[in-house]
């Protein structure tokens, strides 16, 4: 099924914004569907109306993605595909959140390292945004 992406007046997802500081640990929701083998970390409970996700622009196979907010730009989780089957050969600090009820500690790394690749990487220009 394919989701409509309601245009912008403003392109508020061309520099998405991250917390600073990054959100606390305990406040991270980690997510993952051993059956698509996909992580999703959310940094809170809210409940978004308009999200999209853009992969961020790794040299290699894209498996790191964002989170955004379209009301307001913000980055609201981080998107990890697929964690098993190449994510973790990369990070492995990231191979906790493969086991049931991982430490919150993994989500935090996970955040920082998909982070630190959006400062050096950016996103994938030819797909940023909304089309």
């Amino acid at each position: 099924m394919a989701v409509a992406k309601p245009e912008l007046e403003e392109k508020i997802w061309s520099d998405p914004v991250w917390p600073d500081p990054l959100p606390e640990p305990a406040s991270l929701r980690l997510l993952y569907a051993a059956e698509a083998d996909e992580l999703v970390v959310l940094f809170d409970d809210q409940r978004y109306p308009a999200v999209y996700f853009d992969f961020i622009g790794t040299l290699d196979e894209d498996y790191a993605a964002i989170k955004i907010n379209m009301r307001s730009g913000d980055v609201i989780g981080v998107l990890v595909y697929p964690l098993a089957a190449l994510a973790v050969e990369r990070h492995p600090a990231w191979r906790p959140a493969l086991a049931p009820n991982p430490p919150q500690a993994v989500a935090n790394r996970i955040v920082m390292d998909i982070k630190d690749l959006y400062d050096r990487c950016g996103l994938i220009p030819e797909l940023a945004g909304p089309h």
